[in-house]
């Protein structure tokens, strides 16, 4: 596997906000797409590659994430790993109750450390997991905060429907009705959403050398901006006004190409 120097938080923002605006733009110039013109095509022009998820290559793994089209250099962004981030120092009261209980056979935490502090990700998408970042969703659409939940996979549950935050652009047919245009930017929402959301999916890989992408944390600034972390799947647990908002970014070890390699898997050690 090749290894990866991990980025000073700085460098990382700005990456993390370079892909978030790709992203974004492929909403807001999706008036412009025919709804029934793939999206993926679209996608991968503007953010340079475009996921799939379905089953996985390794036997008994349930489904795995594949890069289908484009590539994503050394380094660069592939997607977000979803989840509630529990801080040891904002949400223990004593050493007794960390790690939080998050499931000791659940195959979706990631565990961090980062300037003296322990981070545990919980990104199930189900059971108990799901109702606790869907109940840090309510509170904090009552705060303003901005949250992507697209990839929340328990049913009744009471969960919105995804509302980006301004209207999609839309243009008028000469009778005064939304054209296909509206419905395309719908999509195209939905869409942006789940691509930033499947960290996940992946697999850890049989073999050390077959992972293709590793995971680091990244703080964001108070002032970055709305558009993008509605795009962010994470939240962070304590929700604390003036806290920074945690992200989990899903970046390549090594060059990936889908002309050259064809659609692949990614692994990632966890």
């Amino acid at each position: 596997m090749s290894s990866l120097v991990r980025m000073d938080n700085r460098a990382l923002v700005l990456r993390a906000s370079d892909f978030l605006e790709a992203v974004h733009r492929t909403v807001t110039g999706a008036s412009f797409v025919h709804p029934t013109e793939k999206y993926e095509k679209t996608f991968a022009d503007t953010v340079g590659h475009f996921l799939r998820f379905g089953p996985s290559t390794i036997s008994e793994a349930g489904d795995g994430a594949f890069l289908f089209e484009g590539e994503v250099l050394k380094g660069g962004i592939v997607t977000l790993f979803p989840g509630l981030v529990h801080s040891k120092s904002k949400d223990v009261s004593s050493d007794d109750s960390w790690p939080p209980q998050v499931g000791s056979s659940n195959p979706y935490v990631l565990r961090e450390s980062q300037e003296g502090n322990d981070y545990v990700i919980d990104g199930r998408p189900n059971g108990q997991s799901a109702v606790e970042f869907v109940q840090a969703l309510h509170v904090a659409k009552k705060k303003g905060i901005p949250a992507n939940h697209s990839w929340i996979d328990e049913p009744n549950l009471d969960i919105p429907d995804p509302t980006p935050l301004h209207p999609l652009p839309s243009t008028q047919n000469s009778k005064g009705g939304a054209t296909m245009g509206t419905f395309a930017s719908r999509v195209a929402f939905q869409e942006a959403l789940l691509q930033c959301s499947l960290g996940h999916k992946l697999n850890r890989p049989v073999e050390k050398d077959q992972a293709n992408v590793t995971f680091q944390m990244v703080s964001l600034p108070g002032d970055f901006p709305d558009d993008l972390l509605q795009y962010v799947p994470c939240l962070n647990a304590s929700l604390e006004t003036g806290v920074d908002r945690w992200a989990v970014v899903v970046q390549a070890t090594k060059d990936l190409d889908v002309k050259k390699d064809g659609p692949m898997e990614l692994f990632m050690e966890f």
